[in-house]
């Protein structure tokens, strides 16, 4: 820290502090509103949602799930259409015989 020896300096001085409090003031204002911010609900299901979402594990083991449900859902009504046309294969030609 250098001396002041003069008004003109310290005046300068002074400018530049107030200067640096007001930048220093606004990003305090702004961390603590993003910290406001994140202890909301809202915020809460973001950043959770968000951090599902980044990670390659969670989006890996939702895509094998969703393909798990798609072929599980084809292969049963395909399989229920094929014995549904057995079943009605099978009843016609007992009750032709009879």
């Amino acid at each position: 820290m250098q001396s002041i020896t003069s008004t003109a300096e310290l005046n300068t001085a002074i400018r530049l502090l107030e200067a640096e409090q007001a930048v220093k003031g606004r990003q305090l204002k702004e961390e603590a509103f993003a910290a406001f911010e994140g202890f909301k609900p809202s915020g809460l299901l973001k950043g959770t949602v968000r951090e599902m979402v980044s990670s390659p594990f969670v989006i890996e083991n939702l895509l094998i799930g969703a393909v798990s449900l798609a072929s599980g859902y084809v292969a049963k009504k395909m399989g229920m259409g094929v014995l549904h046309s057995i079943g009605r294969l099978l009843s016609s030609r007992f009750l032709r015989k009879k």
